[in-house]
């Protein structure tokens, strides 16, 4: 018996993209590399629906907002397209001036940041980052940043510093999921904490009513207790 013809959809297979991108300071944006040139010039290429991951299935099924601050519009673009295509929301901002706003209208989980940019910095955005909002885990990318800038980002709180050009983005992908379990981690622990203050808590209030249970229960009995007999 012949199987049923599945039904016509009307989507068409969009096929392979490819991005060509040319300089020591761009980043790549897709994983299987087709060929790499002198001259660090880079073609890669992969599917637009690139297969599911399981080891980032977990973070993913709750999409994740992510930022990203970046100048180079064709840069954050790249990233912003594969991330999406891995299930993640991803916004974006060109200049770290955009900072607050792109927070506060957004809600991101995670932001990444490039490290050389146009006035303010990315250990500017860090530096930001850290004191409105501790928890929120900040990935800095740097195809200009020396040993010392590696330094003073994890020093400042960075959960992740990844050089330039990435051949691999999936690499990006994991540190990404890396720092929003560790994230999710401390909430717990924070929650946990909380709970068990609270607990606490009630605890301490529990025993000085029994306390004073007690020592009214010592006064009634003395009050029923006989005289003792004067000899």
């Amino acid at each position: 018996q012949l199987l049923p013809k599945p039904p016509d959809t009307g989507q068409v297979v969009t096929g392979i993209r490819s991005l060509s991108v040319q300089g020591d300071n761009s980043l790549t944006s897709y994983s299987q590399i087709a060929c790499e040139m002198p001259m660090r010039r880079v073609v890669l290429c992969a599917s637009l629906n690139p297969p599911p991951n399981p080891a980032r299935t977990q973070m993913t099924e709750i999409r994740r907002k992510l930022l990203i601050i970046d100048d180079d519009a064709l840069v954050r673009r790249s990233i912003a397209v594969y991330l999406e295509d891995s299930g993640f929301e991803v916004f974006e901002a060109g200049e770290a001036n955009q900072l607050c706003n792109a927070i506060r209208e957004h809600q991101p989980d995670l932001v990444i940041t490039d490290l050389r940019m146009p006035g303010a910095d990315g250990l500017y955005v860090l530096n930001q980052v850290k004191i409105h909002q501790p928890d929120l885990p900040v990935i800095i990318i740097s195809g200009a940043g020396g040993v010392s800038d590696v330094v003073q980002a994890l020093r400042l709180g960075a959960s992740d510093y990844l050089v330039k050009p990435i051949l691999d983005i999936e690499m990006l992908v994991l540190a990404i999921n890396k720092a929003l379990e560790h994230k999710a981690l401390v909430e717990q622990n924070q929650r946990y904490r909380e709970q068990l203050e609270t607990a606490n808590h009630e605890l301490r209030e529990s025993l000085r009513v029994l306390e004073r249970d007690q020592l009214a229960g010592k006064q009634v009995q003395k009050r029923l207790m006989p005289n003792r007999l004067e000899t």
